[in-house]
């Protein structure tokens, strides 16, 4: 009996957390070879941040090694707009009608990076859900520690989407908008660190995670909605020009 309920928590969040990975695959990232790329390329900037990220565990304080990691990610998040700013705003790609529209590029770099996130981060140790005992969240015992990962991996994945949306936008703009994503993606780690791994509160480290989604698709809402920037867009010798 407790084997069969062990392997219902594994095939539970399995499919929980990469039901959204599959979707999006299916309906936008496999629409075209390029988005399949960008996809990849998504994935490859994300574990160059985790390589660089492992050298913080040597720190004592877990928020601290959460918002170091999540600074390093968004780093690389800008580092993958630059290579697509410079590889399909060139001249060479300039009047190539195959070139995926922005929001679709955007999504599937995202995706990369989000798929990525919930193998390393949780698919990996999900396998642990199929061996014996019962394995409990830091900040709430008697819930299984994976239906509380795979609840905030499923946020984080939406989150890694919308971000890459919104650092698409306010790139052009000033450096407070730039930051934007950075701040989104620290109050996203520091809450998921302080209330979960610290043993504080379950609820509101799922909270955490869910609330900064919503701020971040609000953000999006308004960029988009009051500058219109993400439809039209060329690039100019000083960078890409919103229109």
């Amino acid at each position: 009996a407790a084997e069969a309920k062990m392997g219902l928590v594994f095939w539970t969040n399995l499919v929980l957390t990469l039901t959204g990975p599959i979707v999006l695959f299916i309906f936008i990232v496999s629409r075209t070879s390029t988005l399949v790329l960008l996809g990849m390329a998504g994935s490859f900037f994300y574990l160059l941040s985790l390589l660089f990220s492992s050298a913080l565990f040597w720190l004592p304080s877990t928020p601290v090694v959460a918002a170091l990691s999540a600074i390093i990610q968004e780093v690389f998040r800008w580092g993958a707009w630059k290579v697509y700013d410079k590889t399909y705003n060139s001249a060479l790609f300039e009047n190539d009608r195959t070139k995926p529209p922005l929001w679709y590029s955007a999504i599937a770099l995202g995706w990369g990076f989000g798929v990525t996130h919930t193998f390393v981060a949780y698919l990996a140790p999900l396998s642990h859900a199929t061996g014996p005992g019962f394995l409990g969240a830091a900040a709430c015992s008697t819930v299984s520690v994976f239906h509380i990962n795979g609840i905030i991996t499923v946020a984080y994945f939406y989150l890694h989407i919308i971000l890459t949306l919104l650092l698409f936008h306010v790139i052009t703009q000033p450096l407070y908008a730039i930051l934007l994503p950075v701040g989104l993606h620290l109050a996203a780690s520091l809450g998921v660190s302080i209330f979960n791994s610290l043993g504080i509160s379950c609820l509101a480290a799922v909270s955490s995670a869910w609330v900064v989604l919503a701020l971040a698709i609000f953000s999006l809402w308004k960029v988009v909605t009051n500058h219109n920037a993400l439809l039209y867009y060329k690039h100019t010798k000083t960078g890409i020009r919103m229109e």
